[in-house]
């Protein structure tokens, strides 16, 4: 089953109160935030590790995706002065959403995204192997994180040619490879695009905070 985020922007007002600085919609009893309209709404299973720790190093199914991430903390729960509007659309989640959290603006900032690194598995088609081999290039453009195909270990193949390979293993292989990528590349999208949004809001990045959790 798939894991989605719940991402909310809340800024302090000058009396030390939390306002919501989202854009809700009220139907009935029933408050959301427009899709387009969400500070993030992607699906980035190594920025929720770095942001709280869930699907660290694991994907769909349980699957292995690398040896995970460092998060900036483990999920913190919802703080007690939470603005109106998303402790209600918490409330609305109810057992269904999980690993609350929130994390201030500067925290977020503070972490040191382009100087850590981790390392990431997936898997590829052996025709997409054979040409990463050809260039020497170690990260895939493309890769899957399980499969039903017959799966193999690039160090169990590497010299081999394709007609040997598939003569031992068949015509439906595909490779697992391991390489190096950087906790900034992974959250990219986030960094470039969510954090300028939010900075926008308030000088001071202590007054900005982000509150989320996940559901799957």
């Amino acid at each position: 089953m798939g894991c989605d985020i719940h991402f909310h922007v809340e800024i302090q007002s000058e009396n030390g109160v939390w306002l919501s600085a989202d854009k809700w919609e009220y139907k009935d009893d029933y408050i959301n935030v427009v899709y387009s309209d969400q500070f993030y709404n992607g699906r980035n299973y190594g920025l929720f590790s770095i942001l709280a720790g869930v699907r660290n190093g694991t994907g769909f199914a349980g699957c292995d995706t690398g040896d995970g991430f460092e998060p900036i903390d483990s999920p913190r729960g919802l703080p007690d002065n939470l603005s109106f509007e998303v402790k209600v659309r918490a409330d609305q989640w109810g057992h269904d959403g999980h690993s609350h959290s929130h994390l201030t603006l500067k925290e977020i900032k503070d972490f040191d995204f382009k100087s850590k690194k981790t390392k990431r598995r997936g898997f590829v088609y052996l025709d997409t192997y054979l040409q990463m081999e050809k260039q020497k290039n170690k990260t895939p453009d493309f890769y899957f994180g399980d499969t039903n195909m017959t799966k193999v270990k690039c160090n169990d193949i590497k010299g081999f040619s394709k007609d040997e390979i598939v003569k031992r293993y068949g015509n439906n292989v595909c490779v697992q490879l391991e390489w190096d990528i950087s906790y900034y590349d992974v959250a990219k999208c986030f960094i470039d695009n969510t954090l300028p949004k939010m900075s926008e809001l308030n000088s001071d990045p202590n007054k900005v905070r982000a509150v989320f959790w996940f559901d799957n």
